[in-house]
């Protein structure tokens, strides 16, 4: 059972054990312990995926982006990424949910289109076309299903100068909303 409010709202007094509450202001997420409202340290949480002092560069080809990402206890993820693109044209990001641990198995996410004579499935992937230098954040909902996932980076192009396009710091965070 949960209960959306904010913390000012006062929450129920005798809800279920595990009962959850989400401060819409605050974005605290309680549980309730059977007793009390306890604040659930699993309400957020983030994970350092590249270093401001190593740098990861950007091939042609998919790349893993850090190690993979617990998800279980989650719903969303967000990837926070400080793109140096240099000679790299068309930068593009995908995440890929995984069954097992250590696993060479990874799962495309998709996008579905819907017309009125087809329906087209296509691999979910983010794409930079300004090559530009960016600092952005892009999410995932990950519908509470997906237990493991793998980032990857790739560049269309490098271009012909020796000035690789980088990936200067990466960090996820995961939310449940």
């Amino acid at each position: 059972m949960e209960w959306i409010g904010t913390s000012s709202q006062t929450k129920e007094t005798s809800p279920p054990t595990g009962a959850l509450f989400w401060e819409t202001d605050t974005k605290n997420m309680y549980r309730y312990s059977g007793s009390a409202w306890v604040l659930d340290s699993k309400n957020s949480d983030s994970e350092e995926l590249v270093a401001v002092a190593s740098p990861q560069f950007i091939t042609a080809s998919w790349a893993d982006l850090g190690g993979e990402i617990d998800c279980r206890g989650f719903n969303t993820i967000a990837l926070w990424v400080a793109l140096d693109i240099n000679d790299s044209t068309d930068v593009q990001l995908r995440a890929l949910p995984k069954l097992a641990a250590s696993s060479a198995t990874e799962y495309q996410p998709v996008i579905e289109t819907i017309s009125a004579s087809k329906v087209e499935i296509q691999a979910e992937i983010v794409e930079f076309t300004n090559n530009a230098d960016l600092n952005v954040v892009v999410s995932w909902d990950t519908g509470s299903v997906w237990e493991l996932l793998q980032f990857q980076v790739q560049a269309a192009a490098n271009g012909i100068h020796a000035s690789t396009g980088q990936i200067d710091s990466a960090t996820v965070t995961k939310g449940f909303k």
